[in-house]
């Protein structure tokens, strides 16, 4: 899958980035290990997992980062193609709106590129969760009847795409090839903007679709989103502790007891979290979300 076989790029500069990232050689393997990346890390629960297991989580939860930020850049197009059918919305919100739906197309190729590109992470074999129909399929029904859902939501994501980048660069060497890195160093450079034209999107477009449809459908995908997360970390747990014998056998329970762990360190533990909480929070102090107040779950 070609980028030149989709939608115009914005220019030369962001189709080169992103063409070059396409045609190079994927790699991410063992070399690249990290416990700062891993689930649990800084947490009593982390002293408990062999290397084995650390080594084996670390590369599940890469791809259920890399599954978020796909799913939630391909909801951006499905987006735009409802909004744009709206004989009552501008031009200009539409060619803005269209023009970071480009830009998600470019994202998801380039992470579906990373995914498959690296044999270590075994993604044809093992999704997370970007294979399963019933999510996808409830995902896209909520952005097709409410198309501004996730505006608010999705700059709360993408916020954390930049918190994540910054603890790569912390423990990474930009020396050495790493695709990882790589990837997110470009998607860093486009998310940056796209943050707060999330804002002025739903500033723009609420009152013109509706304020009780964006109130209603943001908590409906809101809480489809949290639900979806939640499922792919209980698979994240499934894929890293297979079958374990003996006194270390994990039962079902134990493992959906882990898999709350891993969701609660997710948002209480997780620094690229943290930080998309912090910048979320600056946003609706400074941009001034219309009907805020019905939004603020966001920044929880």
């Amino acid at each position: 899958m070609k980028f030149n076989n989709h939608f115009y790029s914005p220019n030369d500069q962001f189709k080169a980035k992103w063409s070059n990232f396409e045609n190079s050689k994927i790699n991410f393997n063992l070399d690249h290990f990290k416990e700062e990346l891993v689930p649990f890390y800084g947490t009593k629960d982390f002293e408990n997992f062999t290397r084995e297991e650390k080594i084996q989580m670390f590369f599940e939860y890469i791809k259920f980062v890399s599954e978020a930020f796909l799913l939630f850049e391909q909801l951006i197009i499905v987006s735009e193609r409802s909004i744009r059918k709206n004989k009552n919305i501008p031009f200009e919100f539409k060619e803005k709106l269209w023009h970071i739906a480009q830009e998600e197309m470019y994202h998801s190729i380039g992470f579906k590129t990373f995914l498959n590109g690296s044999t270590q992470l075994n993604w044809k074999n093992h999704k997370i969760y970007y294979h399963t129909k019933i999510i996808r399929t409830s995902l896209c029904f909520i952005v097709k009847n409410f198309p501004t859902c996730l505006f608010l939501p999705g700059a709360k994501l993408e916020a954390s795409s930049l918190g994540y980048y910054v603890e790569l660069k912390k423990l990474y060497d930009s020396n050495h090839h790493n695709s990882w890195l790589e990837l997110n160093a470009i998607h860093s450079q486009d998310e940056a903007h796209h943050v707060p034209m999330q804002f002025e999107l739903h500033n723009d477009s609420i009152l013109k679709l509706g304020a009780l449809k964006t109130i209603v459908g943001s908590l409906l995908f809101f809480i489809a989103l949290q639900l979806t997360l939640f499922l792919g970390i209980r698979q994240v747990v499934e894929y890293s502790f297979p079958q374990i014998k003996g006194a270390r056998r994990l039962t079902p329970l134990k493992k959906w007891i882990l898999t709350v762990k891993m969701a609660h360190w997710s948002v209480r533990n997780n620094e690229s979290y943290i930080a998309a909480r912090r910048m979320t929070k600056r946003y609706f102090q400074s941009q001034k979300p219309k009907f805020g107040i019905f939004f603020k779950y966001i920044t929880w």
